[in-house]
């Protein structure tokens, strides 16, 4: 088991989660029913934000050690599993990427079985790693990116942005986008503190470094009308286990 903050057996980064993402959209010419959360969850969502006249409905409330967020439109459903920001103390972090055992995994793969028809499915996740500097992200990032020559001295600024197209195993008709975007984030951290009153108040506390990894896995939709119903589940592991893959190899052909 890796540690938190640490590397993993393998000697990667055990990258720590700030977000969780499952994007469907529908066969052309259907739209995706709304108000999901209820045959999903076995509580009410905290709130519902529903706006009637563009067809959107956000139904959010705690989920795990963070909060879930499912957010209906006529062409997209989105699910979200994120860090409670409106806690501003430390850096975000859900937990490790390797672990793959997240309710949220369980409520995406319970909607793919009784969701609309489906053309195009897609996995996203923000992933950070925390360093002490800029320059130590950027030693550790380079190891990602064999095809990029990066300075860590004297370069600022650093994003890299690449697609590299995937040919399904799972079903073969359709090609995979594998997306991933490399940079150093910059982050404010807080500490909670008592003013008057006993109210908690955020201070500042520090500045803080950290390796982002983000990434966006899905089907292409060219040569699709629809993703066969029995295999939504299988093509959303096999998103997830690419991008798993990218988080432990880096930017792999």
């Amino acid at each position: 088991m890796p540690d938190q903050l640490g590397k993993s057996s393998a000697g990667k980064l055990d990258w720590q989660i700030e977000t969780l993402r499952a994007t469907a959209f529908p066969k052309d010419g259907q739209m995706i029913e709304g108000a999901w959360w209820d045959q999903l969850m076995p509580e009410p969502p905290e709130s519902i934000n529903s706006r009637p006249k563009e067809g959107i409905t956000e139904e959010k409330g705690p989920f795990e050690n963070g909060k879930l967020i499912i957010t209906t439109q006529p062409n997209r459903i989105d699910f979200r599993f994120t860090v409670d920001f409106e806690k501003p103390e430390g850096m975000p972090n859900l937990g490790s990427f390797c672990n793959s055992e997240y309710g949220f995994f369980k409520i995406v793969k319970k909607w793919l079985t009784i969701c609309n028809e489906i053309k195009r499915l897609a996995f996203g996740t923000t992933l950070l790693y925390p360093v002490s500097n800029k320059e130590e992200g950027y030693r550790l990032i380079s190891v990602y990116l064999p095809y990029v020559q990066l300075d860590p001295i004297n370069s600022s600024d650093f994003l890299y942005q690449i697609n590299r197209p995937y040919e399904s195993k799972v079903y073969p008709p359709i090609i995979i986008n594998r997306l991933s975007k490399w940079s150093i984030a910059r982050y404010k951290l807080f500490k909670m503190e008592l003013s008057g009153g006993e109210k908690m108040q955020p201070t500042f506390f520090q500045d803080s470094y950290a390796c982002r990894l983000e990434l966006d896995i899905n089907n292409s939709p060219e040569g699709v009308d629809e993703l066969p119903k029995e295999k939504l589940v299988p093509i959303f592991d096999e998103l997830y286990s690419l991008a798993n893959e990218i988080s432990l190899n880096g930017d792999i052909k």
